[in-house]
This record gives structure tokens, sequence and C-alpha cells, in this order.
């Protein structure tokens, strides 16, 4: 699904907007860019680059989610493979093996790598930067992110009516229970909850992790 029909699906069945009026596109691309960022705690993309002749130290992506250390793989590609294990692993180990550290963007292998080295990691999704830019949600995810732009869209609205009530008497202004926007919003935000509570969460630990036995 490219991001022309999942904004029109987002505005006809959760904004209920056929046209541009409060929110405008650039303003639900935004909305849009945050929400995969925020779904990614659930389930991001896995993905993997390799590194050929590397030196001892080597960029990072720019696009790891999460703690490569953790959820991350690093190998060799010889035969057969050598896993390359983070080094605060083995602190208490007495070993010879090659091991690598992260610090900031930079990844530091203890010795130079015999081969090429790749890497497995999990990724953010990418942003859409026009209509006709795929979103890679898994499609079991489109209704629960599509709630969860809509949330995020409300955001500005509701800004916008807080600062308009705090002229309002006490009896007009009511209690915050009583901004529609905000009873409206957090309705999004808890349908985007229990969409994706229907679905296990990815085990980001085990994904790669089990291969290094």
């Amino acid at each position: 699904m490219n991001w022309a029909t999942y904004r029109t699906q987002i505005r006809r069945s959760i904004l209920k907007e056929i046209t541009p009026i409060n929110w405008t596109n650039d303003s639900l691309l935004d909305a849009c860019g945050w929400a995969l960022d925020t779904f990614c705690a659930h389930t991001a993309i896995a993905t993997g680059v390799i590194y050929e002749a590397p030196e001892q130290m080597v960029a990072l992506p720019d696009d790891v989610f999460g703690d490569l250390e953790v959820t991350g793989l690093v190998y060799v590609l010889t035969s057969p493979v050598l896993v390359i294990k983070p080094a605060s692993l083995l602190t208490y180990e007495d070993t010879q093996s090659t091991v690598y550290s992260i610090w900031g963007s930079t990844l530091t292998f203890s010795t130079v790598p015999e081969a090429n080295v790749a890497l497995r990691y999990f990724t953010y999704y990418p942003h859409p930067t026009d209509d006709s830019s795929e979103i890679l949600l898994p499609r079991w995810a489109h209704n629960a992110v599509a709630h969860l732009i809509g949330a995020l869209a409300l955001t500005q609205d509701s800004v916008n009516s807080s600062g308009i009530s705090r002229w309002n008497t006490k009896k007009e202004s009511g209690d915050p229970e009583d901004n529609a926007l905000r009873i409206q919003q957090a309705h999004l935000f808890k349908v985007y909850e229990n969409e994706i509570n229907r679905f296990p969460r990815q085990d980001r630990l085990n994904y790669y992790q089990k291969l290094m036995v």
C-alpha cells in the first residue's frame, strides 16, 4: 500500500475528513513518521548489512533500532561462519576470540576480522516522502497504526483547543475529561494499543541470538 492510499483511508475512516480541511497532507506525513517509529517498539524490520574487507573500526548504519548488543548479530563470513560476540557479554571470560564493542555510532573489533563481516539488526520503518512511497508495515498492523496516526494528528487541534479554553470560565471549560478532542484522542490511542496487543510482540532478543549458540 502506498502513502496516498493509506492517507485516504485515515482521512475517510479515522479522521472523518475526505478533503484536507483540518489536517494538511504535510501534517499527516509528520504524524505517520512518528507513528511508524512508535510501532517499532512492538515490531521492527529485520535487516542487515555486509562490511567488505572491514577495518578494525566500522561505522554503524544510522537506522539501528534498539540495543544492537542484545538484539543484533555480528559474524564473519567464513566457512563455517564465526560469530563475534559483544565484549560486554564476555567480561568474566578469559578468551582470545575476536569481540566487538560499540561507542556511539562506531563498531570496533578487538582484532581486524579475517574476512567480510555481516551485521544483522533491527531497523526503523522508512518514512514516506511522497504519495507513491510504500508503507512497509505488516498487513495486520495497518488498522492499528492508522488509529495511532489519527491520535497524533489530533494533538495539534487538542493544543489549539486548550489554548482557547484557558479564557473560558470554570463552568465553560469543564474538567479535562469534558474536552471532546482529548476523549477522542484517548480513544484512538486505546484502539491502537488494543489492536497491537492482539498479536505477539516481536522477540528481538532471541531473533538473532539463538544463532549464537
